[in-house]
């Protein structure tokens, strides 16, 4: 059985600075180098092949942090059989291509404005989400102000009602088209790999409706038109009823 390290003997190891690979067990090791340079390695093997995987320099990583490392290194092995090193080399990739909610609302609004024929229509993405106008000029108001430099995969619930609330009820349908937008740009970040797919934070349906009260604009005047109530408006209001029908249902 290798005997573990202790704090004590891996500052010996460092202060004397001889070179060699220090067993601490579970495939973790404390690394020195031929310039006296320590730090921990994670030795494992993936399909037959011997694999080393730093996991950071003494001066940063203590052995406790480098045991919970290694833990986590052999996790992924055992429990998600998963290459580590493969792993962190594709997070780290991600990363590289990682946008704040207002990039991602820029890109979302820049692949999809060509399909919006109302220029007002185009104007108000740009002061919803943006906060500024189609020539970059600040707006007046700036409701997703509190989460633009927020990385778009971090925007969870807690930060979507961050918005919302505010507005929610002097300003119901603004409010109410902006959590759809804001659906719209996480869906857009997910689908486009600038975040981890995921349930959407945005998403009204057994979700926002359990923490925002229901407007005309959110839902209430969808669930109004059941087959019990539809008859009755049509019947009672002719014409009117079929358009107020059909505005119910175009939101």
């Amino acid at each position: 059985m290798i005997e573990r390290l202790s704090r004590g003997a891996v500052a010996r190891l460092a202060r004397a600075g001889k070179a060699g690979m220090f067993p601490d067990g579970g495939g973790l090791y404390l690394q020195i180098t031929r310039r006296g340079a320590a730090s921990w390695i994670a030795q494992y093997r993936f399909h037959k092949k011997r694999r080393k995987m730093g996991l950071g320099a003494l001066r940063l990583v203590d052995l406790d942090q480098a045991r919970a490392r290694n833990i986590e290194v052999q996790r992924q092995l055992r429990l998600e059989g998963v290459d580590p090193l493969a792993l962190r080399a594709r997070r780290r990739a991600t990363a590289a291509t990682v946008r704040t909610f207002k990039e991602a609302a820029s890109g979302y609004i820049a692949d999809n404005r060509a399909r919006w024929k109302n220029p007002k229509h185009v104007g108000q993405y740009y002061m919803t989400l943006l906060g500024e106008d189609e020539n970059g000029v600040r707006t007046e108001l700036d409701y997703c102000a509190r989460i633009h430099n927020v990385p778009v995969g971090e925007v969870d619930t807690e930060l979507v009602l961050s918005v919302l609330r505010p507005i929610w009820h002097d300003k119901p349908e603004t409010a109410a088209r902006l959590r759809g937008r804001i659906e719209k740009v996480i869906g857009y970040a997910m689908i486009n790999g600038l975040c981890d797919e995921g349930l959407n934070p945005a998403r009204w349906t057994g979700h926002l409706e359990n923490a925002l009260p229901a407007n005309a604009r959110s839902g209430t005047m969808r669930r109004c038109l059941t087959r019990s109530c539809l008859p009755s408006m049509l019947s009672s209001n002719g014409a009117r009823g079929w358009r107020r029908a059909a505005w119910s249902w175009r939101f």
